[in-house]
């Protein structure tokens, strides 16, 4: 038994009317969400870690303006262990998107003396001088007059200066 509709003709206006507000309302929700996913989206696919991003370069330090700014940009790409003084460098950095990157840091940062220790951490004396020309990121007015010490870390060399607090770092991939 199905019992009489009680509904006055304006109450079905008002139902559809609310069913389409409410219908309108679910959409633009939807839609707004997907447009931001979007835009999360294109903001990811344009970020450093896709297609290349800002990382890429071949930069000598002789070609930034300041000690500051030498310091700033090698950071990006070095951990630095202690306060570093002053630093020189060549970096070549490719930056492969999704795929891993490649790079080789030639690096020679200057710290106070009593610093050097943490930069040696789990390094081992390494046999003989190193393979890369540490002399080439070694600055003359650093004067150096020390001999060299040569240890290795994983793909990592280091040639220490301990008198002088400078550590030459050559970093690669493989």
């Amino acid at each position: 038994m199905t019992l009489p509709s009680i509904q006055s003709p304006e109450d079905g206006q008002r139902s559809r009317r609310i069913r389409r507000t409410l219908f309108v309302t679910i959409n633009v929700g939807i839609l707004a969400i997907v447009a931001l996913g979007a835009l999360w989206v294109i903001r990811e696919i344009s970020s450093d870690k896709f297609m290349g991003g800002r990382l890429t370069t071949d930069t000598w330090s002789r070609d930034l303006p300041s000690q500051e700014e030498r310091i700033r940009f090698l950071r990006r790409y070095l951990k630095f262990r202690t306060r570093v003084l002053d630093c020189e460098f060549h970096i070549v950095y490719h930056d492969n998107g999704f795929a891993p990157s490649d790079w080789a840091i030639s690096a020679a940062v200057r710290v106070a003396p009593a610093d050097v220790p943490p930069w040696l951490q789990d390094a081992v004396p390494a046999s003989g001088e190193s393979a890369f020309n540490y002399r080439a990121v070694v600055p003359a007015r650093w004067d150096v007059k020390s001999a060299p010490e040569f240890l290795s870390r994983g793909t990592t060399q280091l040639v220490v200066f301990r008198p002088e607090g400078v550590v030459s770092i050559f970093v690669y991939t493989r």
